[in-house]
């Protein structure tokens, strides 16, 4: 891989010069879990390219992410390879649902090397474990349940999984310490479409819990339609709860003939914030919108300008 020399802009032809094909290289591992044993299923993230790939010129990473990043999975014996590789210095990022993730590997390919088996190891540490029920008790599948540490006891950490058929999750190695939970309902609609689920926080988790209980509280909809001045529906504005108030956890936008669909807390009055298309995701708050019943199927908000 070669990015262009600078010139090449104002040139009507370049001439690269020859390319020399070199032996290809290869990296084989396993990774392990704090126990020694294989873990299957981690995804292996490699970010790196040939040594002298600015040789001509530029000496930056354009468009780096789609060309010098590939990825691949561990097998049940935990091992993992990437072949056809260039001599150079790449990088090895492991991710796995339910573990933290563990800091970057760094690794320099020799030309036509025959390389030693490097062993990567999720990161030992800490664990949070628990269940997700509803009011009555009952199991909530399908919940993400994200951590995130709180202060800098044991240095920082995160990590995120679901929660399965009973209701369960597991975190494990992240640092020890106190964190936040937040527990999203994205795919709660894959098998409840019809529940209105509310994203939900809990503070001063400490690791090591072991019977952790989180009730996730159903909410009731809020509907309507949002129009500019003229009457005309207007599509992909962002509307949301003012003032932190429980939602789903997902970006609620304006969709066609400018209508919308969200979630709050029942048996509540909320004002709703409305947001723009920005260059960065949304702009500046335009119109809020107050004294929104929770129930409500028919809200008209109708801007001003």
């Amino acid at each position: 891989m070669y990015d262009f020399p600078d010139s090449e802009l104002a040139e009507r032809e370049t001439d690269l010069g020859d390319f020399t094909l070199t032996p290809p290289s290869l990296i084989v591992g396993r990774v392990l879990d704090p126990e020694e044993r294989p873990v299957q299923d981690v995804e292996v993230s490699l970010r790196g390219s040939n040594g002298d790939r600015y040789r001509l010129g530029h000496g930056q990473d354009i468009g780096g992410h789609y060309v010098s990043t590939r990825e691949t999975h561990t097998d049940a014996d935990g091992r993992f390879a990437f072949g056809d590789l260039a001599a150079g210095q790449y990088t090895i990022q492991l991710r796995k649902l339910g573990w933290a993730e563990p800091g970057p590997r760094m690794v320099l390919v020799q030309e036509g090397s025959d390389p030693d088996e490097l062993v990567l190891r999720m990161g030992a540490g800490a664990a949070i474990r628990g269940r997700v029920v509803d009011e009555t008790g009952g199991p909530v599948r399908e919940v993400r349940v994200s951590a995130r540490q709180l202060s800098t006891d044991g240095g920082s950490s995160s990590a995120a999984t679901r929660t399965d058929s009973d209701g369960a999750f597991e975190l494990r190695g992240v640092a020890p310490g106190e964190y936040s939970l937040d527990l999203y309902p994205f795919w709660i609609s894959d098998w409840d479409p019809e529940a209105p689920w509310l994203s939900t926080r809990i503070e001063g988790i400490r690791t090591g819990i072991d019977d952790l209980e989180i009730v996730m509280e159903k909410g009731s909809p809020v509907r309507g339609q949002l129009l500019d001045a003229s009457g005309t529906p207007l599509f992909g504005y962002a509307i949301q709860p003012a003032g932190g108030v429980p939602t789903t956890g997902a970006l609620v936008t304006t969709y066609l003939e400018g209508h919308f669909e969200l979630a709050v807390p029942r048996n509540t009055v909320v004002d709703l914030e409305v947001r723009g298309p920005g260059e960065r995701r949304f702009g500046p708050l335009l119109h809020t919108e107050t004294g929104i019943p929770s129930g409500a199927v028919d809200v008209v908000i109708q801007l001003s300008e």
